[in-house]
């Protein structure tokens, strides 16, 4: 499943392509009506007779794209480890699927400062599934 970027009324969106048959589901649906933290704010929309994701990245940049030149002081590892906390407590609150929680550097999203990290919850598919 591949992700793409768009840029829509000054926002920027990390994009994907809903799986056919998953129109509404409870995963969806919680994640839609629900502000739940710390994951990435997220809407289906339909383009085309095809439902989309859209997880708002406006502001934020991914792990992957630190670089070496940027140093990751202890109060950010600390942050981001309460942040996965949280996250855990989260995805029980809501009885989400943690196993569908992206948590490899190019998913994981931070403030340019990093004092803020936020996870992007894929409804459709487990990260179990890709190993």
């Amino acid at each position: 499943m591949g992700y793409t970027t768009e840029r829509l009324n000054n926002r920027k969106f990390l994009v994907t392509r809903q799986e056919p048959g998953e129109a509404e589901s409870y995963q969806i649906s919680m994640l839609s009506h629900n502000s739940i933290a710390p994951l990435l704010e997220f809407s289906v929309r339909s383009v085309d007779n095809s439902g989309y994701y859209y997880y708002d990245i406006t502001g934020l940049q991914n792990l992957n794209s630190l670089g070496g030149d940027v140093l990751v002081s202890p109060e950010s590892v600390l942050i981001l480890c309460r942040a996965l906390a949280e996250l855990s407590d989260s995805m029980n609150e809501y009885f989400l699927d943690i196993d569908r929680v992206r948590t490899d550097p190019e998913h994981v999203f931070g403030t340019p400062a990093l004092d803020r990290f936020l996870f992007l919850y894929d409804p459709d598919k487990s990260v179990s599934e890709d190993l």
